[in-house]
């Protein structure tokens, strides 16, 4: 039997479950003050003095037996990003609760159930439990998605079990798992599948300074009045596939649709977050070939150049599977993408300017680059050159950036096999048919319920 007098620190193969600390306060307040994480539990956190009285409360249970509560921190890093816990122990009856809390940036990258699977290990082999249950929200999607990813069962439902702050009741729904029904290795075969499946992205450090991105980037128009007004055509949720900052999702949120962002850079998505703390926006830092949010869309959009940064077919159909799941019965896709023209097909081995921007304290960035194409693989490398002055020194910021030319008919086969009808062809973000001299290609497609070909 545990022994209550030395906390259990647990580990697995990228996290570190230690004791959670006063110190560890300004971390915990990061996600209990978030109030999407917190919308179906406690009330979020307002100021960070709120937070020590929590800490402390949680370890009080601890020492008095009645909770145990871990810390989540990556190793090597000892930033708390979660907590996860048990508690409503019954030694008789051999039973236990499970309950956890991660931080938004943390989310759709395994560390869940990973930190739960030790968890739970630990509380059926050192706790002797027979069954831990867990109480979700039914439509707490991320929640009932990380439970059933675990093997837990759906037990009972409690219909309009309680009144939310979205002005609704919700039903509350109950998971149990058995000490037999456990499996400690699911997790990790589930990850090393996606491993071995895909490359590495390639390099994105493009985008790892979003105040740069921004300079560069700016506006909703054009392309945001088009994304809009398929996004009221096709009424319900949306997905935006490479959201960056924000520059579209938070604009189409403000106008009433019902948002969520998508990106793999954590930069991008932190200043997303930040402008955009009133609006009922979620905010997922993920892969876009291996996504699994736990809810469908009726449409959903790649903006930009982000199919491009799939340079591969394999690359390329993991994202359609994972946009074909993730859409609604008869939901829409919207792929964008660069028409193939000469000019995104060929070396330009010299340096040349492209352009010359002011950023917001009077400072010049002159960008200039090179491109360099391979015909075989159809994949362009445009390496950017950022220059600007700092404390009389010069500073260069060097960022290759590659991107895969994607032909029309290999696009549309691509879409078919993949379980899609193409509705439209539109050269452009006036809705106007694509052409050969259109500078980029945009195909609206319906998820077809046939699912995909062979």
């Amino acid at each position: 039997m545990f022994d209550f007098s030395k906390f259990p620190t647990l580990e697995t193969e990228r996290l570190i479950l230690r004791e959670l600390k006063l110190e560890d306060g300004p971390d915990v307040f990061e996600f209990q003050s978030d109030p999407y994480v917190q919308r179906y539990n406690s009330v979020p956190l307002k100021k960070l003095e709120e937070v020590y009285p929590y800490i402390s409360e949680l370890l009080v249970d601890h020492y008095a037996q009645d909770f145990l509560i871990w810390a989540v921190t990556l190793k090597g890093e000892d930033k708390v990003f979660g907590t996860i816990g048990l508690g409503s122990w019954n030694k008789h009856h051999r039973r236990a609760e499970i309950g956890y809390a991660l931080s938004q940036s943390y989310w759709r990258q395994g560390y869940g159930s990973e930190a739960a699977t030790a968890v739970l290990k630990f509380g059926f082999e050192q706790l002797n439990l027979h069954r831990i249950f867990a109480r979700t929200i039914a439509d707490n999607y991320e929640s009932v998605g990380l439970l059933e990813k675990l093997n837990f069962q759906l037990e009972g439902v409690q219909r309009d079990y309680s009144w939310e702050d979205d002005g609704t009741f919700h039903s509350g729904a109950l998971y149990g798992l058995l000490k037999d029904e456990f499996n400690p290795s699911s997790h990790q075969q589930t990850k090393n599948n996606i491993k071995t499946s895909l490359k590495p992205l390639p390099d994105l450090s493009e985008y790892d300074i979003p105040a740069l991105y921004d300079l560069e980037n700016q506006g909703f128009e054009p392309a945001g009045s088009f994304f809009l007004e398929l996004a009221k055509q096709y009424s319900g949720d949306v997905l935006e596939i490479g959201c960056g900052t924000g520059r579209y999702t938070i604009p189409m949120a403000e106008a009433g649709i019902s948002m969520t962002g998508l990106d793999v850079m954590k930069p991008m998505l932190d200043v997303a977050r930040e402008r955009s703390q009133q609006l009922p926006i979620q905010w997922i830092l993920s892969d876009a070939r291996q996504f699994s949010l736990n809810h469908l869309y009726s449409l959903i959009f790649t903006s930009g150049v982000t199919f491009m940064h799939l340079l591969t077919t394999a690359d390329q159909e993991a994202f359609l599977q994972c946009a074909h799941r993730q859409l609604a019965e008869n939901g829409r896709l919207l792929i964008e993408t660069l028409f193939p023209h000469d000019a995104q097909q060929k070396d330009e081995p010299e340096e040349t300017e492209w352009f010359k921007n002011e950023d917001k304290n009077g400072r010049l960035i002159t960008v200039s680059g090179i491109q360099t194409y391979d015909p075989i693989t159809q994949i362009r490398v445009e390496t950017a050159y950022r220059r600007w002055e700092e404390d009389g020194q010069t500073v260069t910021k060097v960022a290759p950036l590659s991107l895969r030319n994607t032909f029309p008919q290999e696009l549309e086969l691509l879409l078919n096999k993949n379980g899609f009808d193409i509705e439209a062809r539109y050269g452009n973000y006036k809705f106007e048919p694509l052409t050969a001299t259109s500078p980029m290609m945009l195909y609206l497609c319906r998820k077809h319920s046939g699912g995909m070909t062979a």
